[in-house]
């Protein structure tokens, strides 16, 4: 998946290809790369992992471009050779898999009320 990535308020985006993980939920990405873009973690959260370990890792907020639509994502500061799309960012760009055709997708509108 091409996006482009940025800080969530200033500065440029910078292009990015990211793996998408739909097992994943959050977006990760370098965490020398989100230094880079001057993100700064706000949370710790603590991730398990399929095998049962579990890990704290640090967590931002970045701005997340792809195909014309641009939303504000948490993000995981992770190793160096991680670019990886979770379901979270999926979800708030209103994003699914079609595994058929192995390609993004807009979701279908929702139906009934919201809450």
């Amino acid at each position: 998946m091409a996006v482009r990535v940025g800080h969530m308020v200033y500065g440029d985006m910078v292009h990015v290809t990211a793996l998408v993980d739909t097992g994943a939920t959050h977006t990760v990405l370098p965490a020398s790369f989100l230094t880079q873009l001057q993100v700064e973690p706000d949370i710790t959260l603590k991730i398990a992992y399929a095998n049962g370990d579990v890990e704290e890792a640090e967590s931002g907020q970045v701005r997340i471009a792809y195909n014309g639509f641009e939303r504000v994502c948490p993000v995981i500061f992770g190793a160096e050779d991680i670019y990886s799309v979770g379901a979270t960012t999926l979800e708030t760009m209103n994003l699914m898999v079609d595994p058929v055709n192995q390609e993004l997708v807009s979701a279908p509108p929702i139906r009934g009320r919201p809450f």
